[in-house]
């Protein structure tokens, strides 16, 4: 298991290439998307955590050990 993965994850950077966004709507994607946090815990579960919306959602992951992602 990648334990530098474990723990709370904010989004620091956000940037796309799609061309059907004007700028207002790039700089709210932008928002939304620094608003998230990921949390990996060692159960493999996940929280997704939406500051913007103020919502969560709750999944699993897991790793490939042969593909290293």
């Amino acid at each position: 298991m990648p334990e530098r993965l474990l723990g709370k994850w904010r989004v620091t950077n956000f940037q796309h290439s799609l061309k059907v966004f004007n700028d207002s709507e790039k700089s709210e994607l932008s928002k939304r998307a620094k608003s998230t946090t990921y949390e990996f815990k060692d159960d493999f579960t996940v929280r997704v955590t939406s500051g913007f919306t103020k919502s969560s959602k709750t999944g699993t992951w897991y790793w490939d050990e042969y593909r290293e992602k």
